[in-house]
């Protein structure tokens, strides 16, 4: 497994399949009120797009319980980003590719450091950060646990 070392301490800029251009605290503001699970991912990590339709087994199952399902990938080649999210048919509003600006802090996501990929986080209603570090979508178990946790709050 390639490892990756990431330290997110800035503004973190969003770009989606319409290519329009947001920041990763506007998008959990826009989710107030639900859980948010975020997938981090990108198209050389072979795990990150094994684990794919896991993911989207996540995403059927809460589509009605108020949890959001995200898909951020850190992915440096737009096209390529495409085509795998094509593929596996997760282009859409929250299927999201990073890009990093030097500048302020971003509350959602200071000093997370992702060491290797895939990564999950979990934030709560509120906005919050709760799981830097959550359970894998094939943790099945470990995740609906966690998950109805924070839907409970």
């Amino acid at each position: 497994m390639k490892k990756i070392m990431i330290i997110i301490s800035c503004i973190f800029l969003l770009m989606s399949f319409k290519n329009d251009v947001n920041k990763f605290d506007d998008l959990i503001n826009e989710f107030e009120g639900k859980v948010v699970y975020v997938d981090i991912w990108a198209t050389w990590c072979a795990p990150c797009v094994k684990s794919i339709p896991d993911t989207k087994k996540v995403k059927e199952k809460y589509k009605n319980k108020n949890v959001e399902v995200v898909f951020l990938s850190i992915d440096g080649d737009k096209k390529k980003w495409e085509e795998v999210s094509k593929k596996f048919n997760i282009l859409d509003r929250n299927c999201i590719i990073a890009g990093y600006v030097q500048a302020s802090n971003s509350k959602s996501l200071s000093n997370i450091q992702i060491k290797e990929i895939p990564r999950y986080l979990i934030f709560n209603k509120k906005g919050i950060l709760v799981n830097d570090n959550a359970p894998r979508p094939t943790q099945k178990i470990k995740l609906a646990k966690e998950l109805e946790k924070y839907l409970k709050e």
